[in-house]
């Protein structure tokens, strides 16, 4: 059997597809979290940001839950400590 595995770099989905040593597909797989990874990338870039002092600043994304979580109230403390 084999199983291949894709990572997106833009969100954390994995995707999982096996397949018989004939190749035909067995079984397929993704589970994620659209917006996990960019978000937390935005969140550094707000830091530094911060660190600096600037202001007036723009962010971009094409990402609704991104836009949702930066105008959130809520404080919700990163895994990755940024």
């Amino acid at each position: 059997m084999l199983v291949m595995a894709l990572l997106s770099l833009s969100s954390m989905i994995l995707g999982c597809l096996a397949r018989s040593h004939d190749w035909r597909m067995l079984e397929a797989y993704t589970v994620g979290k659209l917006g996990v990874v960019e978000i937390n990338y935005i969140k550094k870039a707000l830091s530094w940001i911060q660190r600096h002092s600037w202001s007036n600043v723009v962010v971009e994304t094409d990402s609704l839950v991104c836009v949702q979580a930066i105008q959130c109230d809520l404080h919700m403390p990163s895994e990755l400590a940024y």
